[in-house]
């Protein structure tokens, strides 16, 4: 063997993804390197076509997979998933004469078998869960496993893992496992759960036995604590080997470091991601380096693991009894080599994590701490980007004020990330918005780390409160992507997704009501700070609409649930059609009638791009052309929200040429020739629809909805900065554009137009 230094994947066995001989492969090729007498007399009767005992098929597979490891052509990850495979097999075989589908009983493998990557001298750790009846068949059933005429150690069977270990019953209740991981489990449990997988008994046992362990082991949050029964759990089982002798499961950088490292990280990623549960120690550090986390930490601890599970297999493979001292006068100077070298790469990589990780607690202080490597780093990269240098540290400094350790737990996380530091680079170089929210909820950090959301457990306030973090989350996403492309579609449609999966989970009890949105939320353009325009409708007629009314009550309550951010959903309590004489909720059939007999000509235009959540219908009302006295009445409404006097107004949105103007005028050319657009379609498209029936103002129209777009960003970056200013350039922007609407006006609205002083015709 070469020597880990000089490893190359793509050249070294361990890395090998060849498929198992059978055991008849290895015997016609003589490939045998054990004499043994029993595996002679087995494979005679192979040959006579014999049937073999359960005992000599178990004791088959244990040779095939000995032969694997010694003879070096086969990567550990392959033999020990294959192994475990065999057992499996085994277990279902003896499984099936001893219960029936009706049975409520179920069969959890634990330890490396839970894991797919049994070892050759393994105990098969199990646990039963089900209901008391059984126990005649379960004792049954070990007995027959057990059985060790002929079978090497690695068979026998450990139910420790059991909760209340071995004074227990061997029969657990999913209740009783519920109490006991909640209530008196010790911490390691929570390592040992992860491995859990059940694949024989009844489903409804299996069920419930998963949503238990699923709950228990997986962190929502990154916890100090945590981490730290990490580091105890390390020093603890040293207690039990020679430390004079090398020990490759337990001694310092085995076995056990590594599996316990990623079982840490999988459990706090986990949390959020399901890819990360059900792995293998070997599949989990390939997913962490595919997922760019801790990348050279992983890539290390993957060579290393795959060499010392290698040693492992050769070592059982030469000693049916087990056993993890190694004895180097029995293998080469090389192979010897290898394998310290594997030991100390493990143990140094851990130890630096670990030594900075306390650091990040603030449980060493003689050295240099990581909390002052992070805060070096940072300002390192801030300085790169010069004119933002003051504003960035500025919005650094919110998120280490005195004695605020809460950012501490997440330093290491941000660093071990390219995509995650510069991320948080471009927030405090562009967004104090995001900073503040960060720098408050700092546990925020975790969403923003993996962006997996699970709502199927959540319920009343909890769920809320996960809405509020979700939406958070994905509002500083939105900023930092909009930062660095200033792409308004892609940021629309990311906040008005975002907004729409809280919605639907509120309303996913909704027994028929709908939400028919409009403005931005309709058209997918929702910005930064946008306020959401809906009302709460349904389509069955034959309901009494007192039924629905608390069904309503509940969904604004909901949407409108108090944070420290302000409400979780923010709308526009006018948005109805009769403002706030609007009912709590109405008939579809009652909107669509009031629309086509009642409604006024600023509140058709209102209605122009309606969306529903959960239907695809839109209301056809709009039957014919406005009038002169219709036309007055809508440009005496936008002289009116134009050239209003307030100090504080949003001067982009409502200013002479804003947002509002175009939007507006754009409306009005719809209702001037009597049509309604395609669908809740985004202004652009609506202008290019616009230019069909306006053909002589096409050039305009395009004008204009070049300048909207500038606007629309230019107001985006002005939320993002903070900014409450308008530029001298926004300025000539919004008359450039209030000109091209004027023009626009006058041609179409047969001489109506707004200036700046005011309304003329």
């Amino acid at each position: 063997m070469v020597a880990i230094s000089s490893l190359k994947e793509h050249e070294l066995f361990l890395y090998s993804d060849k498929t198992l001989k059978t055991l008849k492969e290895f015997y016609d090729k003589k490939d045998f390197t054990l004499d043994d007498r029993i595996l002679n007399e087995i494979l005679k009767d192979i040959n006579n076509n014999k049937k073999q005992k359960f005992t000599e098929k178990k004791y088959l597979e244990w040779i095939r997979h000995s032969e694997a490891f010694v003879s070096e052509k086969y990567s550990p990850k392959v033999v020990t998933s294959s192994w475990t495979k065999s057992v499996e097999d085994l277990l279902k075989e003896v499984w099936s004469k001893h219960f029936n589908e009706e049975d409520k009983i179920s069969l959890a493998y634990m330890g490396k078998l839970g894991s797919r990557e049994l070892n050759l001298s393994s105990d098969i750790d199990l646990i039963f869960f089900g209901e008391p009846g059984y126990l005649k068949k379960v004792r049954a059933f070990n007995k027959e496993v057990s059985s060790s005429e002929l079978i090497p150690k690695g068979f026998e069977l450990d139910f420790d893992l059991r909760p209340g270990g071995k004074d227990a019953p061997l029969i657990c209740s999913p209740v009783s496992l519920g109490h006991h991981l909640w209530k008196t489990s010790d911490p390691w449990e929570r390592y040992s759960y992860t491995r859990l997988r059940i694949e024989l008994g009844h489903k409804e046992v299996i069920k419930k036995v998963e949503e238990i362990v699923s709950s228990f082991c997986y962190r929502k949050y990154l916890s100090s604590n945590f981490f730290h029964s990490f580091l105890n759990l390390r020093k603890t089982y040293r207690k039990t080997i020679d430390e004079k002798k090398i020990h490759i499961k337990l001694g310092e950088g085995g076995i056990r470091d590594v599996e316990l490292f990623v079982q840490t990280h999988q459990i706090l990623y986990g949390g959020k991601d399901y890819e990360f549960r059900d792995k293998s120690t070997f599949e989990l550090i390939d997913l962490f380096i595919q997922r760019e986390i801790h990348t050279d930490i992983f890539k290390d601890l993957k060579k290393a693991y795959h060499v010392l599970r290698q040693a492992e297999g050769v070592l059982h493979a030469h000693n049916v009894m087990g056993g993890f001292y190694w004895d180097k006068e029995k293998f080469s100077k090389g192979f010897n080599q290898t394998i310290y070298e594997a030991l100390s790469n493990v143990k140094n990589v851990i130890d630096d994590y670990t030594n900075s990780s306390k650091n990040l607690f603030g449980r060493v202080s003689k050295q240099k701490s990581s909390r002052e490597d992070f805060v070096a780093e940072i300002k390192k990269e801030i300085r790169n980007k010069k004119d933002l240098e003051k504003k960035a540290l500025d919005n650094f400094s919110l998120f280490f004020p005195e004695r605020n350790k809460r950012f501490v737990p997440y330093l290491n996380a941000i660093l071990s990330q390219k995509s995650i530091k510069y991320s948080f680079i471009d927030l405090l170089c562009y967004s104090k918005f995001g900073c503040q929210i960060l720098s408050r909820r700092p546990s925020l950090l975790d969403h923003f780390l993996l962006r997996k959301y699970d709502f199927s457990s959540l319920k009343g306030e909890e769920l809320l409160n996960f809405l509020v973090d979700m939406k958070m989350v994905e509002k500083i996403v939105a900023t930092n992507d909009f930062i660095k492309n200033t792409n308004l579609l892609k940021l629309g449609s990311h906040l008005t997704n975002s907004y729409e999966s809280i919605i639907r989970n509120i309303m996913k009890d909704s027994q028929g009501l709908d939400l028919l949105f409009l403005g931005k939320m309709s058209t997918k353009e929702v910005g930064i700070k946008s306020d959401l325009d809906f009302i709460i409708i349904y389509d069955d007629e034959e309901v009494y609409k007192s039924s629905k009314l608390k069904l309503a009550r509940k969904i604004f309550r909901d949407l409108s649930y108090s944070t420290i951010f302000g409400p979780l959903v923010p709308f526009d309590n006018n948005a109805g059609p009769m403002g706030t004489a609007t009912p709590l909720v109405m008939s579809t059939k009652a909107l669509n009638k009031f629309l086509k007999e009642k409604a006024k000509p600023w509140q058709k235009l209102m209605y122009l791009r309606h969306r529903r959540l959960f239907k695809e219908e839109n209301f056809k009302y709009i039957k014919a052309p406005v009038n002169g006295i219709e036309l007055d009445e809508l440009f005496e409404i936008l002289k009116q929200r134009l050239f209003r006097t307030d100090l504080d107004v949003d001067r982009l949105k409502l200013d002479f040429g804003g947002l509002f103007h175009t939007e507006y005028i754009l409306g009005c050319m719809w209702l001037n020739i009597g049509k309604q657009p395609s669908g809740p379609v985004p202004l652009s498209t609506m202008s290019d629809e616009l230019a069909v029936f306006y053909k002589d103002q096409s050039s305009l129209l395009e004008s204009i909805k070049k300048s909207y777009s500038l606007i629309r960003k230019v107001r985006e970056i002005r939320v993002i900065k903070d900014i409450h200013t308008v530029e001298k350039e926004n300025f000539e922007l919004l008359a450039k554009n209030g000109k091209d609407l004027e023009t626009l006006s006058v041609s179409v609205f047969n001489g109506r137009h707004v200036k700046n002083e005011g309304f003329k015709r």
